[in-house]
């Protein structure tokens, strides 16, 4: 979705690749989380 977006609006190599890398890190920290939250993130609490 990021890749088209950035392909559809283009946006400079530069900008690009930055928004690529954020995007990376931001996916990369919620993994993460997500894998590593004790209850299962996404069951509603008892």
């Amino acid at each position: 979705m990021t890749f088209g977006l950035l392909l559809l609006l283009d946006v400079p190599v530069e900008q690009f690749r930055t928004a690529w890398f954020l995007e990376s890190v931001i996916s990369a920290a919620l993994i993460v989380f997500v894998v590593r939250s004790k209850p299962f993130f996404f069951q509603p609490p008892r």
